[in-house]
């Protein structure tokens, strides 16, 4: 996400913005925020195969539940101005 919620006179931008690690559990439709239990769930070896399980409607759809999630609890709570919306940096679809 981006945005300063403790220093409102600095312009919302990625610069000046917080990151944060969001997983979706697509069997509960859960997001799971916390680094440390993530990790633990993605936890892999390299010769782990890498392949796309999963369709691109339900990667969509999965990826519209997790900016709704930031949408609904951290811009909301930092009161993101209009228009502020997160920025994925990164993508990993596993299963």
């Amino acid at each position: 996400p981006v945005g300063r919620p403790d220093k409102p006179q600095v312009e919302w931008s990625d610069e000046a913005g917080t990151t944060g690690w969001y997983l979706y559990n697509i069997e509960s439709a859960e997001v799971i925020e916390d680094p440390a239990r993530i990790i633990e769930l993605i936890r892999s070896i390299p010769s782990t195969p890498r392949v796309v399980a999963e369709s691109q409607e339900v990667l969509i759809e999965a990826r519209a539940a997790v900016q709704r999630h930031i949408r609904n609890t951290y811009l909301k709570a930092a009161q993101a101005p209009v228009g502020v919306e997160a920025k994925l940096k990164a993508w990993l679809s596993m299963r």
